[in-house]
C-alpha cells in the first residue's frame, strides 16, 4: 500500500470515528437533559398549581430580562406586526408579558406529563361548543386549527372530551431529543389523542379524517419543510404551510378554528373559543382552493393574535421566508429588511 492509499484510509477511518464519537456525545447530552428536565418536571408538579404559575411567572420575567436575543426578536416582529400604532414603551411592556405567558405555560407542562390535567382544566370554560356540534352533524372530518396560543397543550385534553363518538388526533412535529420525545408523545396519547407526527403519510391523515374524527393541527409554524405558499400575514407576506388546506381537501373536512387563551386577571382560568367552520370556496380547482383556505385560516389566527397579543409565540420567526424577486419560489428572511429593521430595534 503506497503512502497516498494510507493517508486516504486513515482519513476515512478518522472521519467515520468522529461522526460515531459526535453520535455518542450527542446521545449522551439528550439523556442528561432528559433527565435534567424530569426532576425539574417532578419538582414543578409537586407544587399547588398557583406556586407553579407563580414560579413560571418569575422566570418569564428573568428571561425577558436575560435573553437579549428573543427579546430582542419579538420586539423586532412587534414592530412588524404594529408598526407606528404601539409605541416604544408599548412593545416593550407587552413583550414582558409574552415572556410571562410563557413562562407560565411551561410551569403548567408539568402537570399534564404528571397526570395531574385535571387540576387545570377545571378552570377551562369552552366557548362556541356548538359550533363544534353543528360541524359534527354534517357528518364530517374536522380539523381543528389551533396555533402557539395561550396554554395549547390544554387543547388536546379538551378536544378529547368534548368531541362526541370520534376519535380526536393531534399533528407533532418529533422533537430533537428522543426521550423527551417519548415524554410529549406519551402524555398526548395518555389523554386519549392519536398522535400523528407531522410529516408522516398524508393517506394515515386523510382516512383518519374521512372516518368523522377530528385532527388538531398548529397553523403558524415556518417551515421549510413540506410544501407551502406565502400568504399575508399582518400586512407582510408570510410562508405558510399549505398540506393543511390539502389535507382539508383531500379528507373532506371542515377547518374549525379554535384558541384557548388564558383570563389576564386570573391566570389560572383559560377560555377556549370554537369559532364556526371557515367558508369554503366553491367551483375552484384544487390549488385554488388550497391558495385560498390558507389565507383564510391564517387570517383566523392574525384575528386571534390582534385580540390578545400576549398569547402568541413571537419569538418564533414567522416571517423567516419572504418572496424572491420576481415572486418565484423562496428566500431565506435573513437579508436586508430584516437586517434593516434589527437596527431599528433596540432593547
Amino acid at each position: 500500500m503506497n503512502t497516498r492509499r494510507l493517508r486516504r484510509v486513515l482519513r476515512k477511518s478518522w472521519k467515520k470515528g468522529r461522526k460515531r464519537m459526535r453520535r455518542r456525545v450527542k446521545a449522551v447530552e439528550h439523556f442528561a437533559v432528559f433527565l435534567l428536565a424530569s426532576l425539574v418536571n417532578r419538582l414543578v408538579a409537586c407544587l399547588s398549581p398557583r406556586m407553579a404559575r407563580r414560579l413560571g411567572a418569575a422566570l418569564g420575567k428573568l428571561g425577558f430580562a436575560l435573553a437579549r436575543g428573543e427579546r430582542r426578536a419579538v420586539l423586532r416582529h412587534l414592530k412588524w406586526a404594529f408598526g407606528d400604532a404601539m409605541s416604544d414603551n408599548e412593545r416593550l411592556e407587552l413583550a414582558r408579558r409574552i415572556f410571562i405567558n410563557a413562562g407560565i405555560t411551561a410551569a403548567e407542562w408539568p402537570f399534564l406529563t404528571a397526570g395531574r390535567a385535571a387540576v387545570l382544566l377545571e378552570k377551562v370554560t369552552v366557548e362556541g361548543e356548538e359550533h363544534l356540534r353543528e360541524a359534527q352533524a354534517k357528518g364530517r372530518g374536522l380539523l381543528f386549527l389551533t396555533a402557539h396560543y395561550g396554554n395549547w397543550e390544554l387543547m388536546t385534553p379538551l378536544m378529547v372530551r368534548h368531541v362526541k363518538d370520534r376519535e380526536v388526533g393531534v399533528v407533532a412535529r418529533d422533537l430533537s431529543n428522543p426521550w423527551l420525545n417519548e415524554v410529549t408523545v406519551r402524555t398526548r396519547r395518555g389523554h386519549g389523542a392519536r398522535v400523528f407526527p407531522r410529516g408522516g403519510t398524508g393517506r394515515d391523515y386523510i382516512r383518519f379524517l374521512r372516518e368523522g374524527n377530528g385532527l388538531a393541527v398548529l397553523g403558524d409554524i415556518d417551515t421549510s419543510k413540506g410544501g407551502g405558499i406565502f400568504v399575508d400575514f399582518f400586512g407582510r407576506p408570510a410562508w405558510t404551510q399549505s398540506g393543511i388546506a390539502r389535507l382539508a381537501y383531500l379528507g373532506r373536512a371542515a377547518i374549525l378554528p379554535a384558541f384557548i387563551k388564558r383570563d389576564p386577571d386570573d391566570p389560572a382560568r383559560h377560555v377556549v373559543t370554537v369559532e364556526p367552520a371557515l367558508p369554503e370556496p366553491e367551483g375552484v380547482t384544487a390549488d385554488e382552493y388550497v391558495a385560498q383556505m390558507t389565507q383564510a385560516f391564517t387570517r383566523a389566527i392574525e384575528k386571534a393574535v390582534r385580540e390578545r397579543p400576549d398569547q402568541w409565540m413571537w419569538m418564533h420567526r414567522r416571517w423567516r421566508h419572504r418572496p424572491q424577486p420576481g415572486g418565484a419560489g423562496e428566500e431565506p428572511a435573513r437579508g436586508r429588511d430584516e437586517k434593516q429593521a434589527r437596527q431599528g430595534v433596540s432593547a
